[in-house]
This record gives C-alpha cells, structure tokens and sequence, in this order.
C-alpha cells in the first residue's frame, strides 16, 4: 500500500545514501528520484502537495511538514524527523 509520509522518508534516505546529505527541498528529491527511482518518482508525482518544507536539524535530523491530498483526502505531515543511519548499521 503506497503512503506518501513513508515514502517521502524513503526516499530521502535514498537521497542521502547516494549523496552523503539531505535533500534540501523537495523539488531536488524529486529530480533525485527522477534519475534513480522511477516508480517512487511516479508515485509521489501522483501526491497533490499543498505544501512541503525540508529543515535539516542541528542535531543532523531532517524535519519534513507537509500537507498534501491523496484519494481525496486532505492530509498534514507535521514535523516528521528522520535520523540518519547507515543501512550496514542495521543488522
């Protein structure tokens, strides 16, 4: 089941994975994923974001808002943070 929040998180951890920071905006996610992703791409093209604002964190966290409409309903991201991890960390 495709949910945009988790998706965005995703894919900014892909972003960062390949590029060693956070995206700074969403428009530069995007393109990210337009290059590497395509099927992420398309479905979060089909997301009607309202709004979206990326804030890297001092504490190396990136905080993401967001309201966006999907299957018609409105929907508000409110401070999601993602924290940074290594993926070979992990198991």
């Amino acid at each position: 089941m495709f949910e945009p929040s988790l998706e965005l998180a995703s894919a900014s951890h892909q972003f960062r994975g390949a590029r060693k920071r956070w995206p700074k905006d969403y428009e530069e996610l995007s393109g990210f994923l337009k290059e590497s992703d395509d099927e992420k791409f398309m479905q979060l093209q089909a997301v009607r974001f309202h709004s979206i604002r990326f804030a890297e964190l001092p504490d190396g966290k990136l905080k993401i808002d967001a309201d966006y409409s999907v299957d018609s309903a409105n929907v508000r991201i409110d401070g999601m943070q993602l924290t940074a991890f290594d993926i070979d960390d992990t198991n």
